[in-house]
């Protein structure tokens, strides 16, 4: 060749030159190759070509080289050519490039290439990229890769995408990719995943989606699953959520959320919730929380459930709220629960209510509570209670109140129970009221109370009952009073009572009265007493009468006296008995007098005495008359005398 330029030679000349020849060429001489000359260069000589001599071919001449030329290109040789050189092959030549040829592409030809050169090469080529190489990839570049391409990619090449590049795939793309390439994905890149690349998701794709990834998912991606998509979520990977992802999702989103999603949650996510995120909750997945998720809930997330989300609380649920979301419940709250709902709160619970709450039970919500739940009821919810509140609860409920209860309520509440509630209060709860309680009782009230509430009133008790309320006690009721009940009674109660009321003491209840009590009785209540009562006092009793009271007794009462009680009256008792009440003792009575009694009678008072009533003395009573008295018999009282009572008067008498 010596004198002679390639570029003269002939085509026969060309593919003659050996391979030493070929790479002696320079890249001028190269460059000066017309298309006919390069056509006729073999494999083995296009292979011998240096990387700087073939990099002095253009474009055009690279785009015409055979297919069996590309194929012959070594690494060096790709790796040298120009970008625009590389992107001037055909798709025919970019097809026959081997696995090999296309792993010397370098990573800035890769990205000098345009989408269309990239779309030309075939599914194995594009597996056979390096990371490297991978990672030179474009968003731009990767645009018209068809489905099958991208699915050609091996995990390790999908994990090599920038998240960018991921996020720039379309539908199709995103689509096509497999399973395993999903699961390849790292976390960077599902973080990277925009709402379109989701929506694009099938229902396979998103079951292989890692739970970091899932967690990596940003909050406009996640929301852009449909139901079917969400739906396809599985326990683990509802468990990866985070607190924001589930913060942002609308109610539409969470309407998407299944029951057995629900289900999955954790505590902590559900901890997480806002109060809108809890407030899209449907009924069906309120009701298919477990206990210990509702427990999860804030109180203030509580509170803001809906009317509907209460009533989808199940029973298990409503009796599983902490004390912190009892306390937290709104009136709203309380008022949409039904009456099996009330019931199941546990009596801790019932204590943990607002008095507000407490005092806004509607009268169905009131009757649900059961005895046990009104017993735990707190002293200041029931002090919250008025006279309105009070008469909804049953007389069973006020029943079981307990003696704190009782006693804490206010005096206008205590005034306030109906009869029957009154009626229904036990034994032990009557002991519990106070004095200002019991002084506050209506006169129906006290005629509601029964024999065994009467019986077990303190003497602080009966002492605050008013006149009125004494007085309203019928017959049974006073009966039920004991020996040291009545005792207790001040001078001013017993002196209240009428007649009926003093006729309803039992013998053995006057025969209690303390010297003192019947000493303050006035006369009206003396003149009240039966026969009955007047025989059950007992001397000490009798000795306490003062004269007014004495003075005030009828003959009969005075008829009904025992022979010891007249023995127990004093000079001044005696003095106070109206001629009447002497003239209409019996001989009995008269003979049970002592000398000393005898002798206090006034003259006035013998003097009144009947012949019938002289004729009654015995000899001693006879012989024990003053002069005096003996002087202001009557003759007709002295011509009833026989001759032993005459004969019993002494010397003086007679004189």
């Amino acid at each position: 060749m010596s004198g002679q330029r390639p570029g003269d030679l002939t085509t026969g000349q060309i593919a003659a030159l050996t391979t030493t020849q070929i790479r002696g060429l320079t890249s001028t001489a190269v460059g000066a190759l017309v298309d006919t000359q390069l056509g006729a260069l073999t494999a083995t000589q296009v292979a011998a070509f240096t990387a700087t001599s073939l990099s002095a071919l253009t474009d055009t001449q690279i785009g015409n080289l055979s297919t069996t030329q590309v194929t012959a290109l070594t690494a060096a040789q790709v790796a040298a050519l120009a970008n625009t050189s590389l992107a001037a092959l055909s798709a025919t030549q970019t097809a026959a490039l081997t696995t090999t040829q296309v792993r010397a592409i370098t990573a800035t030809q890769i990205t000098a290439l345009g989408s269309a050169d990239v779309a030309e090469f075939a599914a194995t080529q594009l597996a056979a990229l390096a990371a490297t190489q991978v990672q030179a990839l474009t968003a731009t570049n990767i645009a018209d890769l068809t489905g099958t391409q991208v699915a050609a990619f091996t995990a390790t090449q999908i994990k090599a995408f920038s998240g960018a590049n991921i996020a720039a795939f379309n539908d199709t793309q995103i689509g096509a990719l497999t399973t395993t390439q999903i699961g390849a994905l790292s976390t960077t890149q599902a973080q990277a995943l925009s709402a379109t690349n989701t929506a694009a998701l099938g229902a396979t794709q998103i079951a292989v989606l890692s739970a970091s990834n899932v967690a990596a998912l940003g909050t406009a991606a996640l929301s852009a699953f449909d139901s079917a998509q969400f739906g396809t979520l599985n326990a683990t990977q509802i468990k990866a959520l985070t607190s924001t992802q589930l913060a942002a999702l609308n109610a539409t989103d969470v309407a998407d959320i299944t029951t057995a999603q629900i289900q999955a949650l954790t505590t902590t996510q559900l901890a997480g919730l806002n109060a809108t995120s809890v407030g899209d909750l449907q009924d069906t997945q309120v009701a298919a929380l477990a206990v210990t998720q509702v427990q999860a809930l804030s109180a203030t997330n509580v509170a803001h459930f809906t009317d509907t989300q209460i009533g989808a609380l199940t029973t298990t649920q409503i009796g599983g709220l902490s004390t912190g979301q009892v306390q937290g419940l709104t009136v709203t709250n309380l008022a949409a629960l039904t009456e099996t709902q009330i019931g199941a709160l546990s009596t801790a619970q019932v204590a943990q209510l607002s008095a507000t709450n407490i005092t806004n039970l509607v009268d169905t919500q009131v009757a649900a509570l059961s005895t046990a739940q009104v017993a735990a009821l707190t002293t200041g919810q029931l002090a919250a209670l008025d006279a309105t509140d009070l008469a909804r609860y049953a007389a069973t409920q006020v029943a079981a109140f307990t003696a704190t209860q009782v006693a804490s309520l206010t005096a206008t509440n205590f005034a306030a129970l109906a009869d029957t509630q009154v009626a229904a209060l036990t034994a032990t709860q009557i002991q519990a009221a106070t004095a200002t309680q019991i002084a506050a009782l209506t006169a129906t009230q006290t005629a509601a109370l029964t024999t065994a509430h009467v019986a077990t009133l303190s003497a602080t008790q009966l002492h605050a009952l008013t006149n009125a309320n004494l007085s309203a006690l019928d017959a049974t009721q006073f009966g039920a009073l004991t020996a040291t009940q009545v005792a207790a009674l001040t001078a001013t109660q017993l002196t209240a009572l009428n007649a009926t009321d003093i006729g309803d003491f039992k013998t053995t209840q006057i025969a209690a009265l303390t010297a003192t009590q019947v000493r303050g009785l006035n006369a009206t209540s003396f003149g009240a007493l039966l026969d009955t009562q007047i025989a059950a006092l007992t001397a000490t009793q009798v000795a306490a009468i003062n004269a007014t009271n004495v003075s005030a007794l009828t003959d009969t009462q005075v008829g009904a006296l025992t022979t010891t009680q007249i023995g127990a009256l004093n000079a001044t008792q005696l003095h106070a008995l109206s001629a009447g009440s002497v003239d209409a003792l019996a001989a009995t009575q008269v003979n049970a007098l002592s000398t000393t009694q005898l002798r206090s009678l006034t003259t006035t008072q013998i003097a009144a005495l009947s012949a019938t009533d002289v004729a009654k003395f015995n000899t001693t009573n006879l012989n024990a008359l003053a002069t005096t008295q003996v002087s202001a018999l009557t003759a007709t009282s002295l011509g009833s005398l026989n001759a032993t009572q005459v004969a019993a008067f002494g010397a003086t008498q007679i004189s």
